[in-house]
């Protein structure tokens, strides 16, 4: 086993396949940061549209106001007096870490 050769078809076989491969995880890695900046930025979107939410709903239509309702909560239920509801995420992860 030791002592054997590769021969040049070999050798630029597996160094066009590392290339190759080299290539692709670096497209990965691109688009790996890139991915991460959309997300960075939507996040920082999702926030600031977030602490605008009571002056959106006071001017919004009723249309308007039962789209943002939905898109925040679920299981909307009215028990006697007293509102029952489960928060969309993220917003259950926005009140967990106001408690931390």
């Amino acid at each position: 086993m030791f002592g054997r050769r590769i021969t040049p078809d070999i050798y630029d076989r597996k160094r066009e396949e590392i290339v190759q491969r080299q290539h692709e995880l670096g497209r990965l890695l691109r688009d790996s940061h890139d991915a991460d900046s959309d997300f960075k930025i939507a996040l920082s979107s999702l926030i600031s549209m977030a602490s605008r939410v009571p002056e959106l709903f006071e001017s919004s239509h009723n249309a308007e106001k039962r789209m943002l309702i939905g898109f925040v909560f679920s299981n909307l239920a009215l028990e006697n007096a007293t509102l029952r509801y489960s928060l969309r995420k993220p917003f259950d992860l926005f009140v967990e870490l106001a408690k931390c």
